[in-house]
Order: C-alpha cells, then sequence, then structure tokens
C-alpha cells in the first residue's frame, strides 16, 4: 500500500510539473524561429541599420549594438579598432549622405548569426569630406531574451574605392 502511494505521489508531481522534476512551477514551451525566419530577421535588422545611419536614428543603433560592440579591420594598411562608444560617437555626429547596403550571406547556428554586407560610406562632418569609400564587413549577431544584437564587426575597405578617410591615403 505504501508504495502505491509513493508512486501515485510521484506521479501527480511529475505531472504538476511538466515533467521537470526541478521546479513546481509548469514549463512553458517557447517556440524558436525557424532558421530561415532569423536569417530573415538578421537581413532586415542589416537593411534596417543601413536606413537608420541616415535617418539619424540613434535610438534603433542603441536597441541593436550591444554594450561590449568592438568594430576591427584594416584601414590605410593599419589595423584599427574602435569601441562601442567612440562608433556610436560616430553615429551620432557624422552626417551620413549614402549608406546604401546589401546582404550577401547570413549564417545562423541557435542564438549566433553571422552577416557579410557589402556597402558604400559617404559622410561629413562638420561640413568637411569625412568618408568616401565602399566597404565589406562581417558582423557577429547574439540573441539575448529573444531579441538579437550585434557585439561584433569586422570590417574592410574594398581595395580600389577609397575617396575621403583612407587613414592618409587615397587608392
Amino acid at each position: 500500500m505504501l508504495i502505491r502511494l509513493i508512486a501515485a505521489f510521484a506521479a501527480l508531481a511529475a505531472a504538476s510539473c511538466n515533467g521537470n522534476i526541478y521546479s513546481a512551477q509548469p514549463m512553458t514551451k517557447t517556440v524558436r524561429p525557424t532558421v530561415a525566419e532569423d536569417v530573415a530577421a538578421i537581413k532586415a535588422l542589416e537593411d534596417r541599420w543601413s536606413r537608420a545611419f541616415l535617418e539619424k536614428d540613434v535610438r534603433f543603433l542603441e536597441h541593436i549594438i550591444a554594450p561590449e560592440f568592438e568594430v576591427h579591420g584594416w584601414r590605410g594598411g593599419r589595423y584599427s579598432f574602435t569601441a562601442r562608444d567612440r562608433w556610436m560617437e560616430g553615429a551620432r555626429t557624422w552626417d551620413f549622405t549614402e549608406h546604401p547596403s546589401e546582404v550577401l550571406h547570413v549564417r545562423v547556428s541557435g542564438d549566433t548569426a553571422v552577416a557579410t554586407v557589402k556597402g558604400k560610406l559617404v559622410a561629413n562632418l562638420n561640413g568637411q569630406p569625412l568618408r568616401n569609400n565602399e566597404w565589406v564587413v562581417t558582423d557577429t549577431w547574439l540573441r539575448r531574451n529573444g531579441r538579437w544584437q550585434v557585439v561584433f564587426r569586422y570590417a574592410d575597405t574594398l581595395p580600389g574605392t577609397c575617396k575621403v578617410g583612407c587613414g592618409g591615403k587615397t587608392e
């Protein structure tokens, strides 16, 4: 009798926990997006990112750029590094006149995505030409609490495209 009673309590406890023996709270199932949906979301975020520069939508940029965001790459024949705060300052102060982009590829693996994007940047600062070049970037995105944020960007200027802001060189 005691064994039947223990078995009945165990079955009741397991049923009330949806099979999770570590929690007395019912478990809810989270529906994960498909890989195709994640790829579409990253492409949309990359496209919106490009438009945000032209529209001075700093609020959107603050939303997608993770606190630990960094940009690394080669510029003017030398390695460069830009931390988030400095990069965001440029987003706030530069006058972007052209910033078209094309997402070339997105690869998603779980809560990580890597996007390769090609584009053009024409920007002024205080009425003076600051940058005019074509580029390719690789962005690393992480999904956190259900939303995507970019944590790392590797950027390169495409050879022969830099007209202004080439780190002292004109190609």
